[in-house]
């Protein structure tokens, strides 16, 4: 897939121009709650218009304003089901607003293989290596012939921080019987350099039963910014 679909739908944003004076307060983004993703799965990205300068367009009416002017937004739902494994990037896309052009960010997401029909709870991360700054996106995937949500609650701690992502349940049956698949995922930034450790001492709640994952990330130092080039004059 090379994000043709998508395109065509960005195509018929571009002519769009919005007439109040003043320069462009609004930005034009591209979210997507995963990062990676298996093949047979789908994710929702969400392309979305926002900014202070939504909120002029209903100025002139009569006792009509925002409900929610910091929450402002158009949002537009695009459906994201890959037919193949590996990378797939979706942007940059421009968007013409007021004789300016406003450029949508990269999204980036990783397809891994469907699932091998081996059953339990896995852990994964999509990078092993990362800067210090960077996230990395933990994902828990359970699969069983039940539902059994588990609930698992991160310790609080000063060496990271985190933000919850995508929480998915899916149940199938057949005449094969039934298939569970649960899937949870978090985005970690950790605080130091060096090495950080995703154990069972991460989680202040984990399930019993389950064996807790042991995954080594390494986070590297920021680069220095680059000298001054001193001119003689």
């Amino acid at each position: 897939m090379n994000g043709t679909w998508l395109r065509r739908v960005l195509v018929l944003l571009v002519p769009v121009t919005l007439t109040w004076a003043g320069d462009s307060d609004l930005k034009l983004e591209l979210e997507s709650n995963v990062r990676t993703l298996r093949l047979g799965q789908e994710s929702t990205l969400k392309l979305r218009i926002a900014g202070p300068g939504i909120g002029r367009l209903t100025e002139p009416s009569e006792d009509l304003g925002p409900k929610d002017p910091a929450a402002g937004a158009f949002v537009y739902e695009l459906k994201f089901k890959p037919q193949r494994e590996g990378d797939f990037t979706f942007g940059p896309y421009q968007l013409s607003f007021n004789g300016r052009l406003l450029t949508l960010n990269l999204v980036s997401i990783f397809v891994l293989p469907a699932w091998d029909g081996t059953y339990g709870t896995f852990f994964r991360v999509d990078r092993d290596s990362i800067t210090l700054g960077e996230s990395i996106e933990l994902v828990i995937e359970k699969w069983s012939t039940a539902y059994e949500p588990k609930r698992y609650l991160f310790t609080r701690d000063e060496t990271f921080t985190f933000t919850t992502g995508e929480f998915l349940s899916h149940r199938t049956s057949s005449d094969k019987g039934t298939l569970v698949h649960m899937r949870s995922s978090w985005l970690i930034t950790p605080k130091q350099a060096g090495v950080f450790r995703i154990t069972r001492d991460l989680f202040q709640s984990f399930p019993e039963g389950v064996v807790p994952p042991d995954i080594t990330v390494t986070v590297r130092e920021k680069d220095p910014p680059p000298e001054p080039d001193h001119k003689t004059p």
